[in-house]
């Protein structure tokens, strides 16, 4: 029997916002974000492209980041969280969006 370990990634549209003044327009990182468990970046655009189908008809398709609690995870963390000898990065709820509106699981 085959175990899959499911990850939480965020992911943002790729189609620019359409209001220039909106922080999102420029900045993926202030953009809202969907978030989807999956076994990997793959799944998870896949999840986006069967949700959000006007996306990938129109040309544009979606980013997938691997999130835990309110960070996006880098590909050293991300290396530390496959590995059990390593500890989890730490949550930074200072930082956390989620935590200012009080949503955040991190």
């Amino acid at each position: 029997m085959t175990t899959t370990t499911t990850r939480e990634y965020r992911c943002t549209r790729d189609a620019p916002y359409t209001a220039p003044t909106c922080e999102g327009h420029t900045d993926r990182k202030c953009r809202q974000g969907h978030y989807v468990q999956a076994a990997s970046a793959t799944e998870a655009l896949q999840t986006m492209a069967r949700d959000f189908p006007a996306d990938v008809a129109d040309g544009h398709g979606f980013t997938a980041h691997r999130w835990i609690g309110c960070s996006e995870v880098s590909a050293v963390e991300e290396a530390a969280l496959d590995s059990p000898a390593l500890p989890r990065p730490p949550h930074a709820p200072e930082s956390c969006a989620a935590c200012r509106a009080g949503v955040c699981q991190g």
